[in-house]
């Protein structure tokens, strides 16, 4: 499990850093050509497309993901397959209907009157194929098909910001173009996607795989909708409280965090799959218990680094209307983190108690809800920022606690917590040393360089031990040496 466990996270892992990790190079060119007002309707209309992402279908691809893994028979996974994909479409397709009927009015209501229609009805078709493109990737991964996965990923990026460069750059129509690449990027992708995996769709449709994968993915829908909550409501509620360029400053906070999902996102797109095919397993636990820790030490490594040097990262990337957002990146990348960790909780899952995971997650929307509101009017984005941190920390302790007593995982706790509480005061530490101390920049770098060395080696040291850590590496090392002997 765990050999197959680092070969798929490798793959998702560089495929997300060819694929998300474009929008953060793609940050100088919105920054530039579009103004934190723009960058904050780009963001809330994103925001809608993932509310939409969650709802319309159903979330049948969780409950697809439940039963094909469960079942060694291909009649059955074929049926699970074309029944899902069908229902998705006449789903999607209802959607952008409605929608589109109603658009004037969901635009003077969700964005504004004085915003664009014609650029929202765009971006409602965006968020149809984008749609209709997650769950064909979905199913990829789904199949243990992760090179597939990765490679539709990649067309996807390629295929979006280049249509999005030409028609900003060239073209010069603003935010439009964002919407115009979207759509581009899901529809060649959703194509691709369909021919990798289009020997397991067939012209059926069975009702009864329907209701199956329905009666468990139905009751994570406000599971889903809390989780949108407790990851977008600080944006909702800073339009409601502040205005558009305030959510545009947080969006980027949110941009350069997802270098951090980067590395998060390997390990969560290879995890699910394993964690359902080998649960059963009796070595299952505490291999589970290892990967945990090494997926402390990579994310926990990437989060500080990203908070010590924040301010010259975007100084780099963009311009001084975004400064500002250097100092909410720390807090984001951690609740970024927490959040992450619940795929080390999977008891619930495996029991099928969704029913509790709803009430856990939408229990978490509104604590995130009440936070957001209380802290906004007196902290600003520091406040959004806190609430979203806090509401991550007690989701992830309540998952825990429930996960445990269904699918005991023997997690060495001292040992988190405390490279946990290292981190975050490190970072305390140097943000105090930059606002407090006077101190020549060249002189600066080189106190965070040797500081966030120093944490490393501490959290090497305490999750695995440095005897474990070169055989980590010399496993990797033997990985790599192989595929090349192959080749």
């Amino acid at each position: 499990m765990i050999q197959r466990f680092f070969k798929d996270s490798a793959v998702y892992t560089i495929g997300n850093i060819l694929t998300r990790g474009m929008a953060i190079f793609m940050l100088p060119i919105y920054t530039r050509l579009l103004s934190p007002s723009d960058y904050g309707v780009i963001d809330m209309i994103l925001i809608i497309g993932s509310l939409i992402n969650v709802t319309i279908a159903l979330e049948i691809n969780q409950g697809f993901g439940r039963y094909y893994s469960e079942t060694d028979s291909i009649k059955e996974q074929d049926e699970y397959s074309s029944t899902s994909l069908w229902f998705v479409l006449s789903a999607y397709s209802f959607f952008l209907i409605f929608s589109m009927l109603f658009s004037n009015w969901l635009n003077d209501n969700l964005i504004g009157s004085n915003y664009s229609v014609t650029i929202f009805q765009i971006a409602l078709i965006s968020i149809w194929g984008n749609g209709i493109f997650i769950f064909l990737q979905n199913q990829l991964r789904w199949y243990l098909f992760s090179k597939e996965y990765t490679i539709v990923g990649i067309v996807y990026t390629f295929v979006s910001y280049s249509i999005t460069i030409v028609l900003m750059l060239v073209y010069k129509i603003g935010a439009a173009a964002v919407f115009w690449g979207l759509l581009s990027g899901n529809v060649a992708a959703a194509i691709l996607s369909w021919y990798y995996a289009k020997g397991k769709y067939k012209l059926v449709f069975v009702w009864e795989k329907l209701q199956i994968m329905l009666n468990f993915s139905i009751p994570l829908i406000p599971a889903s909708v809390g989780t949108i909550a407790l990851l977008y409501i600080d944006r909702i509620a800073i339009k409601n409280l502040m205005s558009l360029s305030d959510v545009g400053i947080f969006g980027i906070a949110y941009r350069f965090s997802a270098i951090v999902s980067l590395v998060l996102s390997g390990f969560q797109t290879a995890m699910a799959p394993l964690i359902y095919k080998n649960y059963k397993n009796v070595e299952a636990p505490v291999e589970i218990a290892r990967i945990f820790k090494y997926f402390l030490l990579s994310v926990l490594s990437f989060i500080i680094a990203l908070s010590f040097f924040s301010k010259e990262v975007l100084i780099v990337f963009t311009t001084p209307a975004y400064y500002e957002a250097a100092k909410i990146i720390p807090i984001i990348s951690f609740a970024t983190l927490f959040l992450a960790m619940n795929i080390f909780t999977p008891g619930l899952s495996l029991v099928k108690k969704t029913k509790i995971i709803a009430i856990i997650n939408i229990f978490a929307g509104v604590l995130n809800t009440v936070l957001n509101y209380s802290l906004i009017p007196h902290f600003g984005i520091i406040g959004a920022s806190v609430s979203t941190l806090l509401s991550s920390i007690v989701t992830f302790i309540i998952y825990m606690k429930y996960s445990q007593k269904y699918f005991h995982i023997p997690y060495e706790w001292p040992k988190i917590i405390s490279v946990f509480c290292v981190g975050m005061f490190s970072v305390f530490i140097i943000r105090l040393v930059e606002n407090i101390i006077n101190i020549n920049l060249f002189s600066l770098f080189l106190f965070k360089l040797v500081a966030l060395i120093l944490i490393i080696l501490f959290m090497i040291k305490t999750l695995i031990g440095f005897k474990k850590s070169n055989e980590l590496l010399k496993f990797f090392s033997n990985s790599i040496s192989n595929k090349i002997s192959k080749k």
